[in-house]
């Protein structure tokens, strides 16, 4: 399996651990005081729990974000960054191809959402994205230049719990380490 095959199964998987978290979600909340959540950006519609119980969320993306605007490539296609009528065009066709693998395996999502009365345009990927803060542990400089970043985005680099880290000691890495074959 690769290609579109790969990235629809992990899709499909996403969304039915998705499901589960928002089954869950309401009774951890309570149990622990939870006043805000912090979301994984990758969890699609993770988000949705948040908006049911009224909290705050913010949405974290710990690898490569995705840029549902259209203006860059979303990153699981490989494409270069170019700013042509043609590359944007095909952008945008990326975006709607993956908001329909979405669409494909988000039925028990969407009836959640219908269930808590909630209005969500479901072509567009983006529309439950936090509007208070989106963070991308891409650093600026890694990143394809664009201008149209809304004001809730960011980019913060690496996270490090508020120490910085000093230089790794390699040395224990060095000494050599039994390799274990593989088996089919």
């Amino acid at each position: 399996m690769q290609g579109d095959d790969v990235l629809e199964v992990s899709v499909r998987l996403v969304l039915a651990q998705t499901e589960t978290i928002l089954k869950s979600l309401p009774a951890i909340v309570a149990a622990n005081g939870v006043e805000a959540l912090v979301l994984d950006a990758v969890q699609y519609y993770a988000e949705l729990g948040a908006m049911q119980l009224g909290m705050p969320y913010i949405h974290v993306s710990n690898a490569l974000y995705y840029d549902y605007s259209g203006c860059t490539p979303l990153a699981f296609y490989g494409w270069p960054h170019e700013t042509t009528p043609q590359a944007l065009a095909r952008n945008r066709e990326g975006v709607k191809k993956f908001a329909k693998m979405l669409e494909r395996h988000n039925a028990g999502i969407k009836a959640y959402a219908k269930t808590a009365g909630m209005k969500i345009d479901w072509e567009d990927p983006g529309y439950t994205l936090s509007s208070l803060a989106s963070l991308t542990q891409t650093p600026r400089v890694f990143d394809f230049e664009s201008s149209h970043w809304p004001a809730e985005f960011h980019h913060t680099g690496r996270f490090h719990a508020g120490k910085r880290r000093g230089r790794h000691n390699w040395s224990c890495c060095s000494r050599p380490r039994p390799v274990s074959p593989m088996r089919d």
